[in-house]
């Protein structure tokens, strides 16, 4: 490795697009290459001490139920390697969807940038030698954007909605007789997405309804996870 190189990461589920950036980058001797897997093998990554950049894909249509895969790479990888160490990019398809941005930051992603911004070999050589126009997660103006507080917790929700609910339940086109959760479930499912959310803030309820509606909670989702292409 050239002296001074900078070691770089490539997370995708697209093993396509792994080889294709992979050779892009491998090929400037100002970067080395050291890690190119998908979403699954990088969580089962033991360390990240050799990397400097980490550019990961936020979208994986496979997973079961959270499509934003990256999200947790970013969670796992940040735990790891503190920001003044590993600088974290994300790269997708989904930079119109505000949840994803709120979701990136809260993970403790640095930059996203829209694959309509990362074109051609140029284009990501600058987003990973860092001389691209800075485009930070800005958290809390996707925030602003979605009319929800600072203080909410997007993670948290899609965290809890895996667990305690299924796909087809958080899908906004289900008729609500035809799910397979409790009505107690839906409730609570309302109370907890509210609390970590913020939903329930004006101007999406009011005085007189304080909590979100079912529809309400399961359009967030759906979108929070990546289940509605943008």
């Amino acid at each position: 490795m050239p002296k001074g190189a900078i070691r770089v990461a490539i997370v995708d589920d697209d093993a396509w697009v792994r080889a294709g950036r992979g050779a892009a980058i491998d090929a400037n001797e100002a970067v080395e290459l050291v890690f190119s897997g998908d979403h699954g093998e990088a969580v089962q990554r033991e360390t990240w001490d050799d990397v400097d950049v980490l550019l990961v894909d936020a979208h994986d249509p496979d997973a079961p139920f959270d499509h934003y895969a990256g999200v947790e790479v970013v969670e796992r990888v940040r735990r790891r390697r503190p920001p003044d160490q590993l600088r974290i990019v994300v790269l997708t398809g989904h930079g119109a969807n505000d949840l994803l941005r709120i979701r990136m930051a809260e993970a403790g992603a640095d930059q996203l940038y829209a694959h309509r911004q990362v074109r051609t070999v140029e284009d990501l050589l600058a987003v990973t030698l860092g001389t691209a126009p800075a485009e930070p997660t800005d958290g809390n103006d996707a925030r602003a954007r979605a009319g929800l507080p600072a203080s909410a917790r997007i993670n948290e929700a899609v965290a809890w909605a895996s667990t305690h609910l299924d796909a087809e339940s958080v899908n906004p086109g289900t008729p609500q007789k035809n799910l397979r959760v409790s009505r107690r479930r839906i409730i609570t499912a309302r109370h907890r997405i509210a609390d970590s959310t913020g939903l329930s803030s004006p101007p999406t309820a009011s005085s007189d309804r304080p909590i979100p509606t079912w529809r309400e909670v399961a359009a967030l989702l759906h979108r929070a996870r990546g289940a509605e292409r943008d």
